[in-house]
């Protein structure tokens, strides 16, 4: 399970690019500051809070997940007895 801390720190990081990324888009067909802005921020809220419950969903569906063995590098450090 991902601790919510890293759900935070991976939605903020990846909605500062795309918020980015939109803003430079946006301008580029408005022209307008004003409207950019206004819309950039907003959408950068709403879409935060909604990457966030998807990824919190997300965590804890089964299916595609592999479980990982412990220990399966263990045999790497051990020594041989021969």
């Amino acid at each position: 399970m991902e601790t919510l801390t890293r759900s935070w720190t991976r939605v903020l990081s990846w909605r500062l690019l795309t918020t980015i990324i939109s803003f430079i888009i946006l301008y580029a067909m408005t022209g307008k500051w004003a409207l950019t802005i206004g819309f950039t921020l907003v959408n950068a809220v709403v879409q935060t809070v909604f990457h966030l419950m998807h990824e919190r969903v997300w965590e804890h569906v089964k299916w595609g997940k592999t479980r990982q063995k412990r220990g399966k590098l263990l045999h790497l450090f051990r020594r041989s007895n021969g």
